[in-house]
């Protein structure tokens, strides 16, 4: 066991560096590999103390619990309480320190399906330590405006896909990468089906509400994709519509029913968006075909497949879950209306 306690107080920071790099390598050699989570699992007890000060720490223990259900429900409420203790710590000292949430997103979603048991600890700890104090999720006209201002200054796409403590600069990518985290989490909690959905969703509503989320793609609108040879990279306003995309599907389709908000659904806002999703839909698929008529090469980036699908996970949940449902109201008439051009 590396102590610091043991060495001089210059060599601490070299000391720091060596165990950052060491963490570093165990995330490599753990990640995606059952067979290595399951080894480095079983003498994790003994590293706790590093998670305090050691950054790198908090990013192998989203390594060894990624993708490995049996690990995840190996988790344990102090190991989970542990962990919003740091968030916290991050968030008062105003920095934004995405590797803690991290561990929060591996812990609550495995293959797409929700891991209750963790979903459950998380909401409970970030409930009890408040979601102001451990969140960033900018709400409102001029929290909607500071996320097109960080994403139009965004220059740290290498950060978003591989995050490392040691490259981390802080500033507004720092901000946008951490509020882009705090979504993430939000899609992995609303995920599911069950009697704990019927307090998760509605705890999410209260944290980024649907009229928010519609305001905030409405507001960033939705270009043709562009039908390219080569692969491009992915734009920071492609990645952002996807997970509001996928966090509206969660919070306003893909639901119980006791939760489908009718009123919502056939309002304007909802309306106005519902009616420029489709019509996005039909133009972006008619320019691929086109496109692919010309030349079977051309393809979409990945962020504007990612897109694509998103929006038409929106359709499918819509038509569902909701479709059947309104068609039997008589108050629906213009949402069904938009439904039914789109469907014939």
């Amino acid at each position: 066991m590396i102590d610091k306690a043991d060495s001089p107080a210059a060599s601490h920071p070299i000391l720091a560096k060596v165990t950052g790099l060491v963490c570093s390598c165990a995330s490599r050699f753990v990640a995606a590999n059952k067979k290595n989570q399951d080894l480095i699992f079983s003498v994790l007890d003994n590293a706790l103390w590093l998670l305090d000060d050691q950054p790198d720490m908090a990013l192998l223990f989203v390594s060894i619990f990624e993708h490995n259900k049996e690990l995840c429900e190996q988790v344990t409420p102090e190991l989970v309480d542990r962990f919003g203790g740091l968030i916290e710590r991050e968030r008062q000292a105003d920095k934004f320190s995405p590797w803690y949430l991290q561990f929060y997103i591996a812990i609550t979603v495995v293959d797409g399906k929700g891991i209750v048991q963790n979903q459950v600890m998380v909401v409970d700890i970030l409930s009890k330590r408040t979601p102001d104090a451990t969140l960033h999720l900018l709400q409102g006209d001029r929290g909607r405006d500071r996320v097109m201002h960080l994403a139009s200054h965004f220059n740290s796409m290498g950060q978003l896909r591989d995050t490392e403590p040691s490259r981390w600069s802080g500033g507004g990518d720092a901000e946008l990468i951490y509020y882009i985290r705090c979504v993430e989490l939000l899609i992995n909690l609303a995920t599911g089906k069950g009697n704990h959905n019927l307090v998760h969703k509605p705890w999410v509503a209260g944290l980024f509400p649907v009229p928010s989320i519609l305001k905030h793609l409405l507001k960033t609108g939705f270009d043709i994709p562009v039908v390219e040879r080569e692969v491009t990279t992915i734009s920071i306003h492609t990645r952002l519509k996807t997970l509001w995309l996928k966090l509206l599907v969660l919070m306003l389709y893909d639901l119980d029913k006791r939760l489908i908000d009718i009123e919502m659904l056939t309002g304007p806002l909802h309306l106005d968006f519902f009616s420029t999703m489709l019509d996005w839909i039909e133009k972006s698929l008619q320019t691929m075909k086109e496109e692919q008529a010309k030349d079977d090469t051309a393809l979409l980036n990945e962020g504007d497949e990612a897109l694509v699908v998103a929006m038409l996970r929106c359709v499918d949940g819509f038509f569902k879950h909701i479709y059947v449902l309104i068609k039997s109201l008589d108050a629906c008439h213009q949402l069904r209306s938009i439904a039914e051009k789109y469907a014939t």
